[in-house]
């Protein structure tokens, strides 16, 4: 049996924020954009972004931080 993809949803309470080497930040609206843009799986960005490893392959990213829009007041 062929295994199905899963869907790609927007969550809009969250953002990305790569932050590189270089100082640049660029901030991703989707964790499917991220990932395919940086050429990463999620599962790496994830443990990335809670600090539990640092990005050994992609030398180029500094940090990534999940970015919740539900604490923005404004």
């Amino acid at each position: 049996m062929a295994k199905t993809a899963g869907a790609v949803t927007k969550n809009k309470g969250i953002n990305w924020r790569v932050e590189y080497r270089d100082g640049d930040n660029r901030i991703y609206t989707n964790l499917a954009d991220l990932c395919a843009e940086e050429n990463i799986n999620r599962s790496s960005v994830y443990k990335i972004a809670i600090g539990k490893s640092q990005p050994t392959r992609k030398k180029h990213i500094y940090a990534i931080e999940k970015i919740y829009n539900n604490d923005i007041i404004g």
